[in-house]
């Protein structure tokens, strides 16, 4: 397929439904760099990783910041391309906050999600792949007044750089580590608030935590999913009061299983509310590479790439998945053949890409077994 630029889309389609998408970390000077490399490697849809409200630092002041997206995203439109920014969405990361006097979970401890029983939703290195040794990193309810004001204000500065999309990174309740699995979090001060007001139950007396049986807990259960539902929503609508061409893409890796209703993220109702979706899907047990997939495992993967493609409808739907990474069984290019024969956009970033999904490509039949469309491990002949 090849990517469009400019307004020469076909009807109900846009920029999002033909990214070729490769992913590049970003401060100021690097601007230039990162627009001429992109046009060099044929991509579209430049993403520049310069996260404001998830890292505490730029959270307490962005300007910096800032003025790298505005730079990044003024040098993709002189070059006719389109750039966005990946931000977190209830997640906050101090650096070095083993050193630090203050950090998030320091200064705001009544903003953290957390269990029941009462322990915060904070965590330190090692915890996942993305968060270093001597990092802090808390998980924040959308609930929390004085939190949500600032980073509403803060999608107003990065929707006035002029950047074209704003990559959410997984809105969630603190369901998803080790420990938290099955704490239908949260029950912080504010949370519990809002669900009183919305029920009149007080969540930490009146619920029976996974009884669905329970008619409490359902209610517990779509109050978490309309709460993330409202917040993405919120984030749309405050961007496009600075920029009404700016999109809104949250990345989402529940898909139609059950991790959907534990971490709150529904992308049957998201779909609605936001531009598109990045699903990061997986699901079951091991590691999610393709690499090491059964012809079972694939067929999975495609009804629930479908379901998608039907809940997005005339929305582009964006694939994260993981194809290789050093398994010694598989040839690095056999699952980049998965990607290129059905025709998908191709990408550029290793182990972990973005592929944007063509509204006319795959929901109209099934491909064979091995061949769905996946997000890979790009242009392996070259060195990274």
């Amino acid at each position: 397929m090849v990517a469009l630029r400019g307004d020469n889309f076909p009807s109900g389609q846009d920029w999002t439904n033909y990214v070729r998408i490769a992913a590049y970390s970003l401060n100021r000077a690097d601007a230039a760099k990162i627009v001429s490399n992109a046009e060099a490697d044929h991509v579209s849809g430049i993403e520049v990783d310069n996260d404001i409200p998830g890292r505490y630092e730029s959270f307490l002041d962005p300007t910096e910041k800032l003025k790298a997206i505005q730079a990044v995203a003024e040098r993709a439109h002189k070059a006719g391309n389109h750039a966005f920014v990946y931000i977190a969405g209830t997640e906050c990361i101090t650096a070095d906050a083993d050193k630090s006097a203050h950090t998030m979970a320091k200064d705001h401890p009544d903003w953290l999600q957390q269990k029941i029983t009462g322990e915060k939703a904070l965590f330190g290195g090692g915890s996942a792949f993305w968060i270093k040794k001597g990092d802090e990193d808390v998980w924040i309810s959308p609930f929390a007044t004085e939190w949500r004001v600032i980073y509403m204000q803060q999608l107003r500065q990065i929707a006035a750089t002029g950047i074209d999309d704003i990559y959410v990174h997984i809105p969630y309740w603190m369901t998803h580590f080790d420990g938290w699995e099955d704490t239908w979090a949260s029950f912080d001060d504010y949370t519990i608030a809002a669900f009183k007001k919305e029920t009149g139950l007080d969540a930490r007396r009146d619920v029976k935590l996974s009884d669905f049986s329970n008619r409490n807990f359902r209610k517990w259960v779509d109050f978490r999913i309309h709460a993330l539902t409202d917040f993405v929503a919120e984030i749309d609508r405050t961007a496009k009061s600075v920029n009404p061409n700016i999109k809104t893409i949250p990345e989402i890796y529940p898909g139609i299983e059950e991790e959907a209703v534990r971490v709150g993220s529904d992308v049957y109702q998201m779909y609605a509310v936001v531009d598109a979706i990045a699903h990061e899907y997986e699901f079951g047990s091991g590691d999610h590479m393709a690499s090491g997939r059964m012809p079972l495992d694939w067929f999975k993967y495609q009804v629930g790439i479908h379901s998608f493609r039907a809940f997005a409808q005339e929305k582009a739907t964006w694939i994260l998945n993981y194809s290789w990474d050093g398994d010694k069984h598989v040839a690095p290019p056999e699952p980049m053949k998965n990607l290129y024969s059905v025709g998908s956009n191709k990408t550029k970033k290793p182990f972990t890409v973005l592929v944007s999904q063509s509204i006319r490509l795959v929901c109209t039949s099934l491909p064979p077994l091995g061949t769905i469309l996946l997000k890979n491990f790009c242009s392996l002949t070259k060195a990274y």
